[in-house]
C-alpha cells in the first residue's frame, strides 16, 4: 500500500471513528430509561480509549515509548493499560487523551449502558481501526 493510500485509509477509519463518537454522545446525552434510587456513575471504557489511543500513535507514526515520553505517562503502565491488566487513572486519562486529541466523554458509557454494552463499543472500534495496526 502506498503511503498516500495507507494515509486516506487512515483519514477513512478517522472519520468513522468521529461518526461513532457522535453515536456514544448521543448514547450519553439520552434521559435515562428508568429512574434508579441511586444514580450510577458513568463507567469508562478503557478498552475503546485503548484501542482509539493506539490508533492515535500509529497514525503519527510513533511507537507506545514515544507516547509515554510525550504525555508523562509509564511505559510500564501505558503497556498493561493496553493488555487490559491495569485500569485508566483520572490523571494517565487525562493526559492521554489531551496528547491524542481525544475527547474523554468518548469514552465514557451511560450509566443505563447494560453490562454488554462495552463489548458492543470495543467491537465496533475494533472494526473501524482494523487494518490500522
Amino acid at each position: 500500500m502506498t503511503t498516500i493510500t495507507m494515509e486516506k485509509h487512515i483519514l477513512k477509519r478517522l472519520d468513522a471513528l468521529e461518526d461513532f463518537a457522535k453515536e456514544i454522545r448521543a448514547a450519553l446525552a439520552a434521559p435515562a430509561t428508568a429512574p434508579s434510587a441511586k444514580a450510577k456513575k458513568p463507567r469508562l471504557n478503557s478498552a475503546a480509549f485503548m484501542t482509539a489511543l493506539v490508533a492515535a500513535a500509529e497514525s503519527r507514526k510513533m511507537s507506545m515509548r514515544d507516547v509515554s515520553m510525550a504525555t508523562g505517562v509509564n511505559e510500564t503502565t501505558l503497556s498493561r493499560m493496553k493488555r487490559g491488566e491495569r485500569a485508566c487513572d483520572a490523571a494517565s486519562f487525562s493526559a492521554l487523551a489531551t496528547w491524542a486529541g481525544l475527547n474523554p466523554q468518548d469514552f465514557y458509557l451511560p450509566s443505563t449502558a447494560p453490562a454488554t454494552a462495552p463489548n458492543y463499543y470495543v467491537n465496533e472500534v475494533n472494526k473501524l481501526t482494523k487494518g490500522l495496526t
